[in-house]
Parts: C-alpha cells; sequence; structure tokens
C-alpha cells in the first residue's frame, strides 16, 4: 500500500511564510506545498525597497533569487502567484 503524497498550504510569502514553506520542503522531501501570497511578486526583503525605488537596485537584485522563489530550486514548492483565496 503506498503512502500519498503530503500536501500543504501556505496562506502568505512573507518571511514567515517562505520560512515555513522551506522547513516543510526540507522535512518532507516528496511533500507539495502550495504558497499564496498577497502579492503577484515572489518575495522580497522589505528593507531592500529604498534602494530599489532608488534605482540602486534592479529589480532581479530586488529578489532575494532573481524571479525565482526563495530557496525553490529542489524543492517541490510552488507559488501561485495569480490566484487569489476566498474564504
Amino acid at each position: 500500500m503506498s503512502e500519498a503524497m503530503a500536501r500543504y498550504t501556505i496562506i502568505g510569502n512573507g518571511v514567515a511564510g517562505n520560512t515555513a514553506a522551506l522547513t516543510l520542503a526540507r522535512a518532507e522531501p516528496g511533500a507539495r506545498i502550495d504558497v499564496y501570497p498577497a502579492e503577484q511578486h515572489p518575495y522580497y526583503p522589505r528593507p531592500r525597497l529604498p534602494a530599489f525605488l532608488a534605482g540602486e537596485l534592479g529589480l532581479e537584485q530586488l529578489y532575494i533569487e532573481g524571479k525565482k522563489y526563495v530557496g525553490w530550486g529542489k524543492e517541490k514548492l510552488e507559488a501561485l502567484l495569480q490566484e487569489a483565496l476566498a474564504s
């Protein structure tokens, strides 16, 4: 009998949401993790905004890993940037 793949849903792509997603992905490598952010942009550190707005950083430098989601490469994480949740 095969086990069902674990599936997690995280609401929010700030520091807490990203930390939760990466922690789950590392603890359960086969799990599917969907992240529903409030924004339509990948996570970026808010302290970088002044430098970005001043033209000192480009968009690729604003995001932690370019346009990829934080730490997302080998982990099975999906950022659902265009999808809204309804209660």
